[in-house]
């Protein structure tokens, strides 16, 4: 397990299928690096709550459209039920896949949901997913077992609870990240750290 230091948007996912949890307050540049991610992955879609400035920079997707995925860059779809989680799983592959506000998309029925399936095959699907909340309490705890990386920004949220992760040292890692990131934001509001677990 590491902590680097990460300033600029750069990171390279690759096919690993990395599975980043993005946290921080709402200004602190959440999307930013999120749409960063996507475009070192060449082929993102950003899935949004509602309308807002990143649906006015990125283009739709038909989502139920097999065609529509055939793109390099990235695309925008605003969220309508889980049902839409069916034609991302079955024609979104190589590329990446961006939640804004990762507390919206996580149905009742987590166990039984294309969501869910989503997250387990996204190897297979070399498919990396990117979580956006504001605070860890807004990360549904279904998500934590899939997390492999943190990208941790400032934020007035609760600690994490030490539960919801599967070791000490992963806890620890990320504890320590938070602190560090809120000690730092008083010379910065854009600093942040990434977490590898």
């Amino acid at each position: 397990m590491e902590i680097v230091d990460y300033t600029e948007p750069t990171h390279r996912v690759g096919r690993e299928a990395s599975c980043i949890a993005i946290v921080g307050e709402p200004g602190t540049g959440k999307s930013t690096i999120s749409f960063e991610l996507m475009k070192a992955a060449e082929r993102g879609l950003m899935v949004l709550p509602d309308f807002d400035i990143w649906a006015e920079t990125c283009p739709t997707i038909e989502i139920s459209s097999a065609k529509s995925y055939q793109y390099l860059g990235i695309k925008h779809h605003i969220y309508n039920s889980d049902d839409d989680f069916i034609y991302i799983h079955k024609y979104m592959h190589n590329g990446m896949l961006s939640l804004d506000d990762a507390r919206n998309y996580i149905p009742k029925n987590f166990d039984n949901s294309w969501f869910k399936k989503i997250l387990r095959r996204k190897r297979q699907h070399m498919l990396d997913i990117v979580f956006q909340s504001h605070g860890f309490m807004e990360i549904p705890p279904q998500i934590f077992p899939f997390i492999t990386d943190f990208i941790i920004l400032p934020t007035d949220s609760p600690e994490p609870r030490k539960k919801l992760f599967k070791t000490t040292e992963q806890y620890n890692a990320v504890y320590k990240a938070v602190q560090t990131v809120n000690r730092l934001k008083k010379t910065s509001k854009h600093v942040n750290r990434w977490v590898k677990l």
